[in-house]
């Protein structure tokens, strides 16, 4: 479909037309119980590892997304049960988009996690926001029980699958 305006696939079986011309990747067919995560970062290789150890695992809620635009479109449309993106990605940046998303009545509440390389000195705005840091590399199996606890989704085949990797 590639041109601009084409449709995106909303869960639910809705269909919206796009505004960004951005589509996300959705990580494998969708399960109604499998809570919604949205992740935001353009390492694609990174954002491939994370999806195949999701869907490893048996999840498969995740949509990602390579840059910021089109986001808060996508998070107010599916209201997901998490976001977790990187800092430095393509308009608008990872502290811009948590801003947005602070500042959304429909979506100010939503468990936000910042996971990046730049440096600590973020730390300050992100917890005024309540917005939870984890440094880039990330410790997986952290980010799982964080993820469990923020999301509610039940991360035990998740470790499992981290435990076999080493």
């Amino acid at each position: 479909m590639g041109e601009e305006g084409h449709s995106i696939p909303y869960l639910g079986g809705r269909r919206k037309e796009r505004i960004s011309g951005r589509e996300p990747e959705l990580s494998g067919l969708r399960r109604s119980i499998d809570p919604l995560i949205v992740l935001v970062d353009d390492d694609l290789s990174l954002t491939e590892l994370i999806k195949l150890i999701f869907n490893l695992a048996g999840y498969n809620g995740l949509v990602s997304f390579p840059c910021g635009e089109g986001v808060l479109d996508y998070c107010r449309a599916n209201r997901p049960s998490l976001l977790i993106t990187d800092v430095n990605h393509p308009s608008p940046n990872g502290l811009e988009l948590c801003r947005m998303i602070r500042e959304d009545p429909l979506l100010a509440d939503m468990p936000v996690i910042v996971y990046s390389a730049s440096s600590s000195e973020i730390l300050g705005s992100l917890e005024e926001q309540k917005i939870a840091y984890f440094p880039k590399p990330c410790d997986l199996r952290e980010l799982a029980q964080y993820i469990e606890e923020t999301a509610g989704l039940k991360m035990k085949r998740f470790s499992a699958v981290l435990s076999k990797g080493g």
